[in-house]
């Protein structure tokens, strides 16, 4: 098993790159439960040529996309599957913010020694405040208070673990396309 978490403030991109790569894959709409468990399924898209699984829900019309749109059990259930699974032929994305790119899963992955990879978004501060702005407008809040906590977590993640890197779009591109062409 191999892991690809993206992290990232809210409006750095993160949900548009996994949203391309799926429609690359034509798997926008193909949503799966990979590991039904007592805490929440583990929903997401497969991509079975790739043996990739792409954990969130980015079908549909919602403008919540990917892990944000999973039940907060998705915590546990990824421990549980990983644990059980972690010598499983299979390569799993993720992106967010708080839920799963944090220093719990990380030192978790770590511990049982689970290949994973951490990376971080960095969009353009003025990106960033266009985008939130458009979002605001959309759903009638924003996201500028939560990115100042979210900065502050990444922060100590990136002083933490000497092996998450802090990439462009088009560096992320590439670790993508790295990670999807590799063994598992």
């Amino acid at each position: 098993m191999k892991i690809l978490a993206i992290g990232g403030l809210a409006g750095a991109g993160k949900s548009t790159i996994i949203f391309n790569l799926l429609k690359k894959y034509k798997a926008q709409n193909d949503v799966v439960n990979l590991y039904p468990s007592k805490y929440g399924g583990m929903w997401g898209h497969y991509i079975k040529d790739k043996n990739l699984f792409i954990l969130g829900r980015y079908d549909g019309t919602s403008l919540h996309k990917g892990t944000d749109r999973l039940s907060m059990g998705i915590v546990q259930t990824l421990k549980e599957y990983m644990k059980t699974h972690k010598n499983d032929n299979i390569k799993i994305i993720y992106e967010g913010q708080a839920r799963l790119f944090n220093t719990a899963t990380k030192d978790f992955l770590d511990k049982n020694n689970i290949n994973n990879k951490f990376v971080v978004l960095n969009t353009n501060a003025d990106t960033i405040k266009k985008r939130l702005v458009a979002r605001q407008k959309v759903l009638g809040k924003t996201n500028i208070q939560h990115n100042q906590s979210i900065t502050t977590s990444v922060s100590n993640m990136i002083n933490k673990y000497k092996d998450i890197e802090v990439v462009s779009k088009s560096k992320l591109d590439n670790i993508i396309s790295k990670f999807i062409s590799s063994s598992s």
